[in-house]
């Protein structure tokens, strides 16, 4: 399987579950990890060719995942294709809403609220992303 996934997320242990999850479904994609904002836009810059789907956090310094988001939506009306983004985000149910309107807004296909007491749950909407990302494209 051709191509690769970037996990976005300034959390060791959010990313390590997101590769879990990403592993399981597609394990011949390669999962490529940014734990800084701007370590994410180094990466979308050199490897945006290859990369086929994301996982991006919402709190994610020095800047947000909408403004990650919005580097690949921008690359892609340059170079052409279109990847599925997910936001994801440990906000309160309070705060998922607005959250998930700004993700959109900047692109994002998806997203996902992380809830620590619902580990299975989050863990199976990421893999449904992932399996739904293959289905779509041929990888």
């Amino acid at each position: 399987m051709a191509g690769e996934f970037l996990i976005a997320d300034d959390s060791p242990d959010k990313r390590e579950f997101m590769r879990r999850a990403v592993s399981e479904v597609a394990p011949g994609l390669e999962v490529i990890e940014a734990d800084t904002s701007r370590r994410a836009l180094e990466i979308i810059d050199a490897h945006f060719d290859r990369i086929v789907g994301a996982f991006v956090d919402m709190d994610y310094p020095p800047d947000n995942g909408p403004f990650v988001i919005r580097r690949f939506r921008s690359m892609e009306a340059e170079f052409g294709g279109i990847r599925p983004i997910a936001l994801v985000t440990n906000a309160r149910e309070s705060l998922f809403e607005m959250y998930a309107d700004l993700a959109r807004d900047a692109g994002a296909t998806t997203a996902i609220s992380v809830d620590a007491r619902q580990n299975q749950l989050w863990f199976e909407e990421l893999r449904d992303f992932v399996a739904a990302l293959l289905s779509e494209q041929d990888i």
